[in-house]
């Protein structure tokens, strides 16, 4: 059979798992957002955001 024609479901392809993921990606921004928040009240320190993958930059 060509496979042009054999198309799968959005189920089949992962169509819920897309859902899931951007779930979890716009949840991690959320908890990034308190996490700087957390920072500026000083609450957290530098060393706490870079485990967290969160790097400031300098402006130029």
């Amino acid at each position: 059979m060509n496979k042009l024609t054999e198309t799968l479901s959005p189920t089949e392809a992962g169509g819920d798992s897309n859902k899931k993921r951007k779930g979890t990606l716009f949840q991690k921004m959320l908890d990034d957002k308190k996490a700087v928040s957390r920072y500026i009240q000083g609450k957290d320190t530098l060393e706490q955001l870079d485990a967290r993958g969160i790097k400031f930059v300098k402006p130029i």
